[in-house]
């Protein structure tokens, strides 16, 4: 960090527009899904760890010389040589991103992103969105015999998109310079640190206003006033999962409008979107997927958010805290995704009781303390070499 409280970062250029010139048949949907395919197939090689902020934290503490605890100093060394090894990485998600932002001290924040880009390989999650379209269609293809890609071969994005893609356009251009244009600057974001982000959101005093919104106390007032209505863990979730599908039915109803136009290559008008019930229908067979209990394991997002929020408003002790919201993200993020999950004592409560046992279904190991994590990391070093390919 310089005195000013700013990361110090001397940004890559890449350029690669004359490369790009001679390649006018790919477009950039096609680019960049390359791009993403190849990345999932690298990081699929690995054994992957996801760590929550705290976890951050503790090893930024190791580095600042904050933290007298031996053990978290050989849990730091560990994984640092595993990932010197090309053995584990640790990718983050939006959720790491948004979190770790909110750091006031120049010092703290600036080594927390120098020790993502280190052990994240430059790696994060699609966001969340992306992930629920991403597990939609692949249900709604696998289910129609289309051949599509499992959805680890396409979930994982460079730091710069792990708030979502965006490209520029610029319509003034013709279209041939313009895609050009766009898969150099993608190019260029391929490369970006996370350093490299802060810097340029702060100097353009971003970061105060990305954050979760704080709605603990709505959720609480909630759940009370709603304690009577289910008489079963199964009807909290069946009422959970029916919220999520309502809160995110711009997603459903995109998924069946984008393999509309795959399919017969025909665009809705507006009228017709707005008349257009198929969103609902989807919407519908979700959730009786999961009342018949024939979801297997094809919407794991909506499986888990679902859930964990029937597990807080089932247990009549708990109450939803201002970081719930994040913490149920991060695991939605890190079970179908990941090896091993390492987070706070509540939330891996909260995923392995009896009643989720999300850690099973998803074969993720789930630790909450240093010594948990060290013996699960110990392990999966151990598993490398059986297990060449990294697969879950």
């Amino acid at each position: 960090m310089s005195g000013s409280g700013k990361v110090d970062v001397v940004m890559d250029y890449v350029f690669t527009f004359d490369d790009h010139f001679y390649s006018p048949e790919i477009n950039v949907e096609r680019y960049i899904r390359s791009k993403c395919i190849g990345l999932s197939q690298e990081v699929n090689s690995k054994k992957v760890v996801y760590f929550d902020t705290k976890f951050w934290l503790v090893v930024r503490d190791v580095v600042l010389g904050r933290s007298k605890s031996a053990l978290e100093k050989e849990f730091y060394e560990e994984i640092v040589s595993l990932v010197e090894e090309s053995r584990l990485i640790f990718p983050i998600s939006q959720d790491v991103f948004l979190e770790v932002i909110k750091q006031s001290d120049p010092e703290t924040l600036g080594q927390t992103v120098t020790l993502i880009d280190r052990l994240s390989c430059g790696v994060s999650l699609i966001n969340f969105e992306e992930r629920l379209e991403l597990e939609i269609k692949y249900f709604l293809y696998s289910s129609v015999g289309k051949s599509v890609y499992d959805c680890r071969e396409k979930v994982w994005t460079r730091l710069a998109y792990n708030m979502g893609f965006v490209t520029p356009s610029n319509k003034f251009l013709d279209p041939e310079t313009d895609k050009v244009i766009q898969k150099a600057f993608i190019d260029q974001m391929w490369n970006i640190s996370l350093s490299d982000m802060i810097t340029t959101i702060s100097e353009n005093g971003g970061l105060s206003r990305l954050d979760m919104p704080r709605l603990s106390e709505k959720l609480n007032e909630g759940k009370f006033n709603h304690a009577h209505e289910n008489n079963s863990f199964k009807q909290m979730f069946l009422s959970e999962l029916a919220g999520s599908l309502d809160g995110y039915g711009n997603v459903v109803a995109k998924c069946m409008e984008d393999m509309y136009v795959a399919e017969t290559g025909k665009t809705l008008s507006e009228e017709e979107r707005k008349n257009s019930d198929s969103g609902k229908g989807l919407h519908n067979a979700i959730y009786n997927l999961f009342r018949l209990n024939k979801a297997k394991s094809y919407f794991p997002t909506f499986d888990i958010i679902s859930g964990l929020h029937a597990a807080i408003r089932w247990d009549k002790n708990q109450k939803y805290q201002n970081n719930d919201l994040h913490d149920i993200r991060h695991a939605a993020s890190a079970l179908p995704y990941c090896d091993a999950f390492f987070t706070e004592k509540r939330l891996a409560h909260l995923i392995t009781q009896k009643a989720t046992s999300y850690d099973k279904k998803y074969s993720c190991v789930v630790a909450s303390s240093v010594s948990e994590a060290l013996d699960a990391i110990k392990v999966l070093k151990a598993k490398v070499n059986s297990d060449p390919d990294g697969s879950k």
